[in-house]
């Protein structure tokens, strides 16, 4: 049986690109909303309680995670639903939220890293929304390095203002604005987290001292989307169709830690850099070793 299996997958492989462009997005929004549903998400407790307080003290939330899979955003929405969820259960019907802002690259939105990349992004963009998700394009000095594309800083601050003062009250971020982590080393094994963009946290907090003068920062670890998008450099859809369709045995683990105020005891007169370190060890904690990276030494401080 493992045989036919292993089989079934090289044959998917190859076929993918045709399939997909056959069978369109649908099917892929289908497995992966199947699959984002199923898989397991563990909170800490009192979590909700937490969150509820921090939304009747008009905290900006702001959710952050390890990055390893292109699937990550989907299988992290589900947290974003919930959270939102128990945030607008305490607020009264004109101060509730709409969700939580997403800084994506635009290089996958438009097709320059991989046409087949953003179909599969086009695909899943409603099941993101529904889970109130809304991405907003951002284009990184690596997309005006490596795809041409001119930077859009200051479209794309008018655009996350806008976004806000209508009614966002976080946003989700990938600090290490990369999938690298995921991608293996020599020997076969996940590269695990790498640094925090500079500055990378520090400008996305700002958004949200603009907006109520204090942040909540809510850490996440994800494990286990490898197992439907891999991270390494090849044709992304064929790891997506063969992801979806024969998912491994094990799907993807979110883990959620306890809130960390940016005006508590934690974060008080750090540096920007020296927070970094703070908020990657609490995501250090819900991940295994094999995935903590050039953070892993936070892991045994802890």
């Amino acid at each position: 049986m493992g045989v036919e299996h292993d089989r079934a997958r090289f044959n998917l492989r190859k076929a993918a690109p045709d399939f997909i462009l056959r069978h369109g997005k649908p099917l892929i929004r289908y497995f992966a909303e199947r699959i984002t549903e199923a898989s397991p998400i563990i909170y800490p407790e009192g979590f909700s309680s937490v969150i509820k307080q921090a939304a009747l003290e008009n905290y900006f939330f702001l959710f952050y995670s390890n990055h390893i899979s292109h699937f990550d955003p989907m299988a992290e929405s589900r947290v974003i639903r919930e959270a939102t969820f128990a945030i607008n259960s305490v607020l009264p019907q004109e101060k509730q939220s709409k969700g939580v802002l997403m800084p994506i690259a635009i290089s996958v939105g438009n097709g320059a890293q991989d046409a087949l990349l953003t179909i599969m992004y086009e695909s899943v963009w409603p099941i993101l929304e529904q889970n109130r998700i809304t991405p907003v394009d951002m284009s990184r000095v690596k997309d005006r390095d490596e795809y041409d594309i001119p930077l859009n800083r200051r479209e794309f601050t008018k655009e996350m203002l806008r976004n806000i003062k209508a009614g966002y009250k976080g946003i989700i971020l990938y600090p290490e604005g990369t999938v690298q982590g995921g991608r293996s080393d020599p020997d076969g094994r996940p590269n695990g987290m790498q640094p925090f963009a500079k500055g990378s946290l520090a400008t996305f907090t700002a958004f949200g001292e603009h907006a109520t003068g204090k942040v909540i920062y809510i850490p996440m670890g994800i494990d286990g989307s490898l197992n439907i998008i891999k991270g390494d450099k090849r044709p992304p859809i064929s790891s997506v169709i063969e992801g979806l369709l024969l998912p491994d045995p094990s799907l993807t683990i979110v883990r959620v830690g306890m809130p960390v105020r940016s005006d508590g005891d934690e974060l008080r007169g750090l540096t920007n850099g020296e927070k970094d370190e703070v908020l990657a060890g609490k995501v250090v904690q819900l991940i295994p070793p094999r995935l903590q990276g050039v953070y892993r030494h936070l892991a045994k401080a802890a």
